[in-house]
């Protein structure tokens, strides 16, 4: 232990030194990191393929909902027309309550 004093060495004393590190790990952890990675690999898998179907499905359902609403709208240019040519009398119950239904502004 040091007493105090300032403490000193010569010239050329000490001069050469030398560093070491040791480093070691249990070969049993490779098989376990192995298969956490594995693991996690095999789950990252499942959540894409789910994302992937559920934005499938989505997209399908859009469309279908698109393809609704444009048959709405060429039902009611169809409606609009016969009105001016010469009124609905010529269509059945369904068609005037279709008729209804898109004029009070009702997507079912």
């Amino acid at each position: 232990m040091p007493s105090g004093e300032k403490l000193a060495s010569g010239a050329s004393q000490y001069t050469d030194w030398t560093l070491g590190i040791n480093f070691s790990v249990p070969l049993g952890l490779r098989a376990g990191r192995a298969s956490v990675r594995q693991t996690t690999l095999l789950i990252a898998r499942a959540s894409r393929s789910a994302i992937l179907h559920s934005i499938e499905e989505h997209d399908r359902a859009v469309r279908g909902l698109l393809q609704r609403e444009e048959l709405l709208k060429e039902a009611k240019l169809e409606l609009e027309r016969a009105l001016e040519i010469g009124g609905i009398g010529r269509f059945t119950d369904e068609v005037r309550r279709l008729a209804d239904r898109i004029a009070s502004g009702d997507k079912a």
